[in-house]
């Protein structure tokens, strides 16, 4: 009965537009600390990424980008923060504290890729 009840919840709940999407998930994830279950989750998504909206392409970027440059990936953290970047260029859909932790992260990656060549 319990199942039955948690299915019709989900359909509803899809149905009115306010499903938990992966996108969310990853997010949530990388808030909570856990970088490798969000580079994880948003990998197997990388080929719908051209058909997102602009708002979710930043935010896939951004999240992946980040979570690789705490997982010690700094080429892929490299690659998704800049595709951020260039998502957000010419009309921006990063909210404050987002757009705060790309500059960060951007930051940092600029900040050990000089350390590293010294």
């Amino acid at each position: 009965m319990r199942l039955v009840g948690a299915a019709a919840l989900v359909a509803v709940m899809a149905a009115g537009g306010c499903a938990y999407t992966w996108d969310l998930r990853a997010e949530h994830a990388y808030s909570e600390g856990r970088y490798l279950e969000t580079a994880e989750r948003l990998s197997r998504y990388e080929s719908d990424v051209p058909a997102l909206g602009r708002a979710r392409q930043a935010r896939y970027g951004l999240y992946r980008g980040l979570a690789n440059l705490r997982l010690g990936d700094h080429a892929e953290a490299r690659r998704w923060l800049s595709y951020t970047y260039s998502v957000e260029k010419d009309a921006p859909t990063l909210a404050p504290g987002q757009r705060a932790l790309l500059d960060a992260g951007w930051s940092e990656l600029s900040r050990r890729a000089s350390t590293s060549q010294q």
